[in-house]
């Protein structure tokens, strides 16, 4: 080019230099502006990069149906139905496509590492980097109740053998067991490895003078002979548990715990009578729960709660919540009008009505969406 082989000619090299960093301050000068305004200025550099397309969205085929299982992991999107495990890149690639034979699929994921099993079957499969990495056969007489996977990719898989009311089997990164909990004076039905891999929480449903009560046990995973603690929850039913950066999150139907690394329950936020419509745990720090005071609908108030359970927000919704979903520091609203995203204050940066068809909604951590239609992806960027 002309121009510059003219100042290349012209300019000395630390007159060079000088301009490179000039131009390099421009850029993390845009990107500042863009974020500190919180207009998603990430995701149009990650859209570059990443995405490596000049459209705003990109559709493809997912063949198969939108209540099927969707996660996010490390921007690919995982499907799994009762017969089929799919893995696209965003733009729309078939990464991964493997048929399964699941009566009741389900998925734990921690963003870039997904655990898929069927409930009540005898086999788990490890997802990474974009095909399966690790797979779990139980033999004749063990069956999966449930399997979670932390930030570090420790798991913890509950299996229901004969002679044990449950156990709980600890495996490290590099799928080898670590501990093995069996316990046959009480049930066992979900556990999550802590952030620092030193223990694990087992849930533990039961009753106490006749009325159902459920615990949560915490294992040292040096000494697991023994509970360390033991963290009454009440009457609550537990719907889902989280590990990351630094605390164990545990939702349940009527209140959200969290709990330090070491046993400890730090914090809680009750729900005061209203009822909880929809809840997730996905985002970096934060809980995103729409609450209701009302038993019937979809509708509601939507929450973020932080690792000290204080409300970081709320927004009043009045249509019917289609999806939800929560990744880094962003929230995503799927009703049967419109999708809005929201910063974990629930500031919202962005809406659109162009949503006809959707109905559900896989959120990425730089702000950008699989918005799922029957048989259709669509990758959306702001």
């Amino acid at each position: 080019m002309p121009i510059l082989n003219k100042l290349r000619e012209k300019l000395s090299l630390r007159q060079r230099f000088s301009l490179l960093l000039l131009v390099l301050a421009l850029i993390v000068f845009i990107i500042a502006g863009f974020t500190v305004k919180d207009r998603l200025g990430l995701s149009l550099f990650n859209r570059w990069f990443t995405y490596d397309n000049e459209e705003s969205s990109i559709t493809f085929s997912h063949g198969s149906r939108s209540q099927n299982l969707f996660a996010n992991l490390d921007y690919a999107l995982l499907s799994c139905s009762d017969s089929l495990l799919q893995l696209f890149s965003p733009t729309g690639e078939t990464l991964l496509k493997e048929p399964v034979s699941f009566a009741s699929p389900a998925l734990s994921s921690n963003g870039k590492q997904a655990v898929l099993f069927d409930a009540g079957g005898q086999t788990l499969d490890v997802l990474s980097k974009g095909k399966v990495v690790y797979t779990l056969n139980l033999p004749a007489g063990q069956y999966i109740l449930s399997a979670t996977i932390n930030q570090n990719g420790w798991m913890a898989v509950t299996t229901k053998e004969e002679g044990y009311k449950g156990v709980v089997t600890v495996y490290n990164n590099s799928y080898d067991p670590v501990v093995s909990i069996r316990l046959s004076s009480s049930y066992l039905v979900d556990a999550v490895v802590t952030p620092d891999c030193k223990g694990v929480y087992i849930l533990s449903p039961g009753q106490s003078a006749g009325i159902f009560e459920s615990r949560l046990l915490y294992f040292d995973l040096d000494q697991a002979e023994e509970p360390k603690s033991q963290i009454p929850l009440g009457n609550n039913v537990v719907l889902s548990m989280k590990s990351a950066n630094n605390r164990c999150w545990v939702l349940s139907e009527n209140e959200l715990f969290i709990l330090s690394s070491g046993g400890e329950l730090l914090n809680k936020f009750p729900f005061d009578g209203k009822y909880l419509k929809r809840g997730s745990l996905g985002g970096n720090d934060f809980a995103a729960l729409l609450l209701s005071n009302s038993p019937s609908g979809n509708s509601g108030t939507l929450y973020t709660i932080d690792a000290e359970g204080a409300s970081l927000g709320s927004v009043d919704l009045q249509e019917q919540v289609l999806a939800m979903s929560t990744a880094g520091r962003y929230i995503a609203i799927l009703t049967p009008s419109s999708l809005h995203i929201y910063t974990k204050d629930l500031t919202e940066i962005h809406s659109t009505d162009h949503v006809q068809g959707v109905q559900n909604l896989v959120l990425y951590s730089d702000g950008s969406l699989a918005l799922i239609s029957n048989e259709l992806v669509q990758l959306y960027v702001p």
